[in-house]
């Protein structure tokens, strides 16, 4: 059983990060504008995909979150689940 209508993968494109055609295609099946995207990764090729395309760039490295630094190239970074959950409670940008 699927648990999503739509998904994206590496498998589902034919550029890879960070060429933005996945999040470009995740726009037009939703009929919205890459701006109106929030990609988030753990990965500066997810934040130079997001930056491509207009989309907002959201840094997630909690696996080890003692030895993170901040990605320059995101709009948020977050070093822990909770900061992450606490943040989307709230109006986005």
């Amino acid at each position: 059983q699927s648990y999503f209508s739509f998904h994206m993968s590496g498998t589902c494109v034919t550029h890879c990060k960070p060429d933005p055609e996945g999040l470009l295609r995740i726009a037009k099946a939703f009929e919205c504008d890459a701006s109106d995207l929030i990609m988030v990764g753990d990965h500066e090729n997810d934040m130079l995909a997001a930056k491509a395309c207009g989309a907002k760039a959201i840094r997630a490295f909690w696996s080890d979150p003692e030895n993170a630094t901040d990605c320059k190239l995101s709009d948020v970074n977050f070093k822990r689940v909770t900061s992450m959950t606490e943040w989307l409670s709230k109006p986005l940008f």
